[in-house]
């Protein structure tokens, strides 16, 4: 048995004939005549089950009935549910989530095709299977056509248009959907449900629910697509459809190009590309759990003879024909144990991998921010300390794959590199120390011009001259990088100060100036948060390139004050 209800238990059970691992979902007929409207929701969810083929819903196989008892045979998903899976990692980064999301977006599409409203949406009813996930337990389920007012789902999730018995549609599974993308995020669901009078305070709860909490990094525009979900009026709440164009949506896309100064294009690979393609190649294995020795027994009115045979160690009289069936099923298990092992470390190692390239595509990113500063106004020192970092990470990363190093210390690095995908990540990592080192170069290069400036004036700034000098002689990397950023914004900030009032610049350029700045602070104070692997740099560039011209020279003040730039010494 794998699981248990109030009216029924699951098991795992397989196919005598092709020995796939089903999941047999078993109802009691005693509950089911006792309640028409349970028996109403199961043959709804039977019938349901029928017509969706969506590879994130999960899959309909076969159901029959015995003298007791009613039997659904399902797709069994061999990794637990979402539920299980959250209380294991606490909360889930950005990143991870939007995949996530992305999934059960392909689901609800062909839940809208038929016009099907799910109003349990939750953690624990989402399956997984072979890392696909998939939208189950569809016993609340229903056709709609316009509008319907039953009050049914767990309350955790649950619309407050559901919960106070309003006329309610799809729309009631966009704020489920929300709460629950919440929970993935925050570790917590955004508000208590443990009252019994919900009901009347569900309106003040949405509207107090936290999203800014210091030890959860997302992005704003995740911010912005659950407070546009969690929306106590249905007809203010985001639509499907416009959930379908938010940006986040693209967010999990991190390429970039970027123009260079001598002119050429530097193209950077999709954001993830290696774990989808990696995703693409595995996921037709099938790996299950270890869970075959099941001790319990069907009910007595099971068929035995039918086309499922539950997995069970109490010997049949064919003992010898089911002791090897068992034997052949746990030498299964184990091979694709190993198999799962291996695919688990070359997708971690991938992920690294991609991960470290997002760090100084990160750089390119905010250098071509930078190119929409009119030349004479740009910081670049800052280019120069930027470049300066990412023809670093660049050429380290180059000297360990040319030598087939393990960079990342991975356990089955043998066999990753045996994977196509490893001679991809090589292809893609192997060509840009050169675009960096010219890119390197040219900043140099400006940075000695302005070291003679400074050296020519007669209020002589020594201290960032002293640094220059020594950053100049060397193209290493060195432990006065972050000194240098804070000297190279310190140096300019006065002229930014009268930024606002300068009618030199329209209001795009003003910006873009300001945003430089929180940009070039990040890569000092928020270094720790880059380095967690699933760190959503889209969402993250994309957050700040919102903000207008009153947020940006907002958040510049605020750096002039947290860095003390005023009272650096020059």
């Amino acid at each position: 048995m794998i699981g248990e209800g109030a009216f029924g238990k699951v098991y795992k059970a397989y196919k005598k004939d092709t020995k796939e691992v089903v999941a047999i979902k078993q109802l009691i007929k005693e509950f089911l005549n006792g309640n028409p409207k349970l028996q109403e929701l199961y043959n709804s969810e039977v019938s349901l089950l029928k017509i969706l083929s969506s590879e994130n819903i999960i899959k309909y196989i076969d159901n029959f009935n015995t003298n007791d008892c009613c039997y659904l045979v399902l797709e069994y998903c061999n990794q637990g549910d979402l539920g299980s899976l959250l209380v294991k990692h606490k909360r889930f980064p950005e990143q991870r989530v939007i995949s996530y999301f992305k999934q059960l977006l392909n689901g609800f599409k062909d839940l809208h095709k038929h016009q099907v409203v799910h109003r349990d949406l939750k953690p624990e009813n989402i399956l997984i299977n072979q890392k696909t996930l998939k939208i189950a337990d569809l016993g609340f389920a229903k056709q709609i056509q316009g509008t319907t007012q039953t009050c049914l789902g767990t309350y955790t999730t649950m619309a407050p248009e559901v919960l106070e018995q309003k006329p309610y549609g799809l729309e009631v599974d966009v704020f489920s959907l929300g709460v629950m993308l919440y929970k993935l995020l925050y570790g917590v669901y955004p508000y208590r449900s443990d009252t019994g009078n919900l009901r009347q305070v569900i309106k003040e709860r949405i509207k107090n629910i936290k999203y800014n909490v210091p030890e959860v990094i997302i992005s704003d525009v995740m911010k912005d697509l659950l407070q546009k979900m969690i929306c106590y009026d249905r007809r203010e709440r985001i639509t499907w459809e416009q959930i379908h164009q938010h940006p986040i949506l693209q967010m999990d896309t991190f390429g970039v190009s970027l123009l260079l100064p001598a002119g050429s294009v530097l193209q950077m690979p999709d954001n993830n590309q290696e774990a989808i393609s990696l995703y693409k190649k595995f996921k037709h294995l099938m790996v299950t759990d270890s869970d075959y020795e099941c001790k319990e027994v069907m009910q007595p009115g099971f068929n035995v003879n039918s086309e499922f045979n539950v997995a069970a160690d109490k010997e049949s009289s064919n003992e010898a024909s089911h002791r090897s069936e068992y034997e052949a099923l746990k030498q299964m298990d184990t091979d694709l144990k190993k198999k799962e092992s291996v695919l688990d470390c070359i997708l971690d190692a991938s992920l690294k991998y991609n991960h470290y390239r997002q760090q100084y595509v990160l750089i390119f990113q905010i250098l071509k921010h930078i190119c929409k500063i009119p030349k004479e106004s740009r910081n670049k020192i800052v280019q120069f300390a930027f470049t300066k970092k990412a023809y670093n990470m660049t050429i380290k990363m180059e000297n360990s794959l040319s030598r087939g190093q393990n960079f990342f210390n991975i356990k089955y690095f043998e066999e990753f590199k045996k994977d196509e995908n490893y001679k991809n990540i090589v292809n893609q990592m192997m060509g840009n120390v050169d675009d960096f080192y010219l890119l390197f170069q040219s900043s140099k290069n400006d940075v000695q011009q302005i070291l003679l400036g400074l050296q020519q004036e007669q209020q002589r700034k020594t201290v960032l001259i002293d640094l220059l000098q020594k950053e100049l002689v060397t193209d290493q990397l060195t432990d006065n990088y972050q000194c240098l950023m804070k000297l190279a914004l310190s140096y300019d900030y006065r002229k930014l100060n009268n930024l606002e009032s300068n009618d030199k610049f329209d209001q795009q350029t003003k910006r873009s100036m300001f945003q430089y700045y929180i940009f070039t602070r990040d890569m000092i104070s928020k270094e720790n948060q880059f380095q967690q692997t699933e760190f959503n740099f889209a969402g993250y560039i994309n957050s700040i390139q919102q903000y207008n011209l009153e947020d940006s020279i907002h958040k510049f003040k605020e750096i002039v004050d947290e860095l003390g730039l005023a009272n650096i010494k020059l």
